[in-house]
């Protein structure tokens, strides 16, 4: 059995505020975003993400992209 943490797979929408980014999520949950910079024109977007959770309330970012 491996010990890896396996990323969780989220919907929300993307938000950048004066302190970074954040992601309103499609269940009320709020988790602050690391490493979503490069990911800056989805702000404001439906999107479907890929993170590790590394700690509570905060997630960093694998991968972004628009929700279909």
């Amino acid at each position: 059995m491996s010990t890896m943490i396996a990323p969780v797979r989220l919907r929300g929408i993307l938000r950048a505020g004066d302190r970074g980014f954040h992601l309103d999520s499609e269940d009320g949950q709020v988790w602050r975003i690391e490493g979503a910079e490069p990911y800056a024109s989805l702000a404001g977007q439906p999107v479907v993400i890929e993170a590790y959770r590394r700690a509570s309330g905060a997630l960093e970012l694998l991968w972004a992209g628009p929700a279909a």
